[in-house]
């Protein structure tokens, strides 16, 4: 009976023994697999910041080429288009119309590729009218390059508005006035 208690001892202390191996070699295995995945998760963590400094840098990227964007549109909007000169023409003709003359624009050159790049501008109205009319011609939001300008008188006010039929004849002197433009195109 000793050596049956003795057996029972034995056989209980190596169940313990193999429990508490298998106890803790799954406690050694759980803190090696929370090991990896603190690993994993500074890893995720890291890429996940690497990613917010890449949206971070995109998102700055997009913002300056929208920005850039606009001010190639303000830029743009500086330069006539030579191959539609219309906004150019009616900026023109409306300036004359606001100052008083009558303003005629005739093309002096067809540039390469059937474009239209420079005109001929004459104006005629009364003396501060054609200085008026010149004077805002070169504040009209285009680029252009002004040529020759030749600026002369245009007679005697009133014969000439007589004959024209106007109700008033006026006592300012006329000018009539020749420009060049050349359009400065991207």
């Amino acid at each position: 009976m000793v050596a049956s208690a003795q057996r029972k001892f034995l056989v209980v202390t190596l169940v313990a023994i193999t429990v508490a191996v298998g106890v803790g070699a799954a406690c050694v295995a759980a803190v090696g697999m929370a090991l990896r995945q603190r690993t994993k998760l500074a890893e995720v963590r890291r890429e996940g910041a690497r990613l917010e400094e890449e949206r971070a840098a995109v998102s700055a990227a997009t913002r300056m080429l929208e920005a850039i964007a606009r001010e190639r549109e303000l830029l743009a909007a500086s330069f006539v288009d030579a191959a539609e000169p219309l906004p150019f023409i009616e900026a023109i003709e409306g300036l004359g119309r606001r100052a008083g003359v009558k303003v005629e624009l005739a093309l002096a050159s067809g540039g390469s590729g059937g474009r239209a790049d420079a005109y001929t501008v004459r104006a005629s109205g009364s003396y501060p009218a054609v200085m008026a009319f010149l004077k805002h011609l070169e504040s009209l939001p285009f680029l252009v390059d002004f040529g020759d300008v030749e600026i002369r008188g245009g007679g005697a006010p009133a014969a000439r508005e007589a004959a024209a039929g106007a109700p008033r004849p006026s006592s300012e002197p006329r000018a009539n006035l020749v420009l060049n433009l050349k359009i400065i195109s991207l």
